[in-house]
């Protein structure tokens, strides 16, 4: 391991002590801690759709898995009289979870390189130095989970299966004619089938990412055995890795059952008794009703998001998106080999001509493929692709190899690197997180008994779980009107007198707010903080360059403390 990549992975933890301030999307809390931090520190918490008590569609053992672990420990310490649970050990310990996590998709870097004979130094740095790396997989994000869960099956599918060059003549007449992989063990397969089972119930989407790289491995393994070894290993492997899976998918659907249906699995042995009381019809008919009343968390996600007026709710996309957008936005330099390497391979094929490396081909395929599928879904979000740049790197570097180009790209790629680290991890919805941290903080040496009323508008969902006082109260209003806006605002300072009222919005929004507020207050900035559903006017900016602090003030979020009535 060179210097600069271990220089690269003390940043990445650095870079999550610091604290990261920038907010890139509500579902790194609503989907994970926020749940983690209401059922363990019995904190008021806002419970996300996704986890409802009727049809919930995502399984509670992943915001255990994520926020769980952290919070007990932290539980414990309070609870020993160690330390006290503050809201900055509240967002950074679940982040140094995840960042020791991602850890594990740095070595599948590794693995895949020693693979396939490619330059690990290249590939290696190139992860450790991204954005995606140093941001997205620090973060409480169900995709960097999935990121992990796939680079465990990489590592696990690889190692075990591809046979060391310094063994491959020994092992020839052992594997008949396969010098290059053995088969997996019983042992291996199991494990899989869990961890494929694992990476649904985290996102069924984790099915896209394997399914043409396993499928292809398969084949290329089996391609020369004879028909006999073909149908021996194919049923070892189906058997061994239906095993794991119905082992995993038991656990799961129990723990899941148990945590939103609490009376259902004690309820099933006991009625199940009552069903074989009936004829054959009947019997399999009510075993049918019992199998329902199990909470199968991806079977509900699967049926609310195969609807498109469900997902319409969140916004539809060109099925062009990933591809032109996402996939850039995630990689950005490291997109234009990928290409040009797609259309050699297309053009080649098409001219009768196939020289690709079969290597190449393999991993194109492996980083193309869940792209593809998961364009088939109207709506889009450029974390969904995250579990792929991990092979991106790889790929890149099987694609330059000692090409005069590496210098270039690798220039380009520090420079973008850095820029997207300091837009998602510190700029981008950069205020709501020290706004809350500051509130909370002020309260616990307050000592006023009133309430303090939080009230965010036009801000991204401000997460409870930092909240440890229950003299704070948070409003949030997204993007709701001004009149519904000043409305609630004065029957709150009407209700509320002698509590504390704060406003927190972009300052780019603060001319429209100015006449819905009262004429007393004050105001306090807190920096940076960019909105891109409320950008400051760039244009302007230009024309009026010489003005330059004052449109840096935009680039801000207002705290605005209305004055007692």
């Amino acid at each position: 391991m060179g210097n600069l990549l271990i220089v690269l992975i003390i940043l990445r933890f650095l870079l999550v002590l610091s604290p990261q301030i920038g907010y890139i999307h509500p579902d790194e809390f609503f989907q994970t801690v926020e749940i983690a931090a209401g059922d363990i520190l019995n904190i008021d918490v806002f419970r996300a759709w996704e986890f409802n008590w009727t049809m919930p569609l995502r399984s509670i053992s992943f915001p255990y898995i994520i926020g769980g672990l952290p919070f007990v420990v932290l539980k414990y310490l309070q609870d020993n009289s160690f330390m006290n649970i503050t809201s900055n050990w509240l967002l950074v310990l679940p982040r140094i979870w995840m960042t020791v996590l991602s850890l594990i998709t740095d070595y599948s870097v590794h693995v895949m390189c020693q693979t396939f004979d490619f330059d690990s130094n290249l590939a290696m740095k190139l992860y450790a130095s991204s954005y995606v790396t140093l941001v997205y997989m620090t973060r409480t994000f169900s995709n960097s989970l999935e990121s992990v869960l796939l680079a465990v099956f990489f590592i696990v599918l690889l190692k075990i299966t591809v046979v060391p060059e310094n063994k491959r003549q020994e092992s020839k007449p052992k594997y008949h004619q396969n010098p290059y992989l053995k088969p997996l063990s019983e042992r291996a397969v199991f494990f899989l089938g869990i961890v494929t089972t694992v990476g649904v119930f985290n996102r069924p989407t984790y099915l896209l990412f394997i399914l043409l790289p396993a499928t292809l491995w398969i084949l290329i393994f089996i391609k020369p055995l004879s028909c006999p070894l073909i149908i021996g290993h194919l049923l070892k492997m189906k058997l061994m890795g239906v095993l794991g899976v119905l082992a995993a998918c038991i656990f799961f659907v129990c723990v899941d059952t148990q945590y939103y249906r609490p009376d259902t699995i004690k309820n099933i042995f006991s009625e199940s008794a009552l069903c074989t009381n009936d004829d054959l019809i009947h019997m399999l008919h009510c075993f049918k009703d019992l199998f329902f009343t199990l909470i199968i968390a991806p079977y509900n996600f699967l049926l609310y998001n195969t609807k498109n007026e469900n997902l319409a709710k969140h916004g539809l996309h060109s099925r062009f998106l990933h591809i032109l957008v996402n996939l850039p936005l995630l990689i950005g330099p490291l997109i234009l080999p990928i290409f040009y390497t797609v259309i050699s391979m297309i053009s080649s094929a098409i001219r009768g001509k196939f020289k690709t490396d079969i290597r190449i081909v393999y991993l194109t395929i492996v980083f193309i493929s869940p792209v593809l599928l998961l364009s088939i879904f109207v709506h889009q979000e450029p974390r969904f692709l995250i579990p792929i740049v991990p092979v991106g790197c790889v790929l890149v570097s099987g694609i330059l190899g000692t090409k005069k180009g590496r210098k270039l790209i690798w220039g380009v790629w520090i420079v973008f690197n850095v820029l997207m680290t300091l837009f998602y991890g510190y700029l981008h919805q950069g205020g709501i997180v020290p706004s809350l941290l500051e509130a909370n903080d002020e309260v616990a040496i307050s000592k006023h008994p009133t309430d303090h009323y939080l009230v965010f508008y036009k801000t991204y969902m401000p997460p409870r779980f930092l909240v440890t006082s229950n003299k704070i109260k948070i409003i949030d209003f997204g993007s709701s009107s001004l009149s519904e806006f000043s409305s609630t605002i004065r029957d709150l300072r009407a209700r509320s007198a002698n509590s504390s009222i704060q406003i927190i919005s972009p300052a780019t929004v603060f001319d429209e707010l100015k006449p819905h507020l009262s004429v007393n207050f004050k105001m306090d900035l807190i920096c940076p903080h960019l909105s891109t559903e409320n950008p400051p006017d760039f244009m302007k900016i230009i024309k009026t360059y010489d003005r330059i602090n004052q449109h840096l003030s935009e680039l801000c979020i207002h705290i605005i403390v209305l004055g007692k009535k």
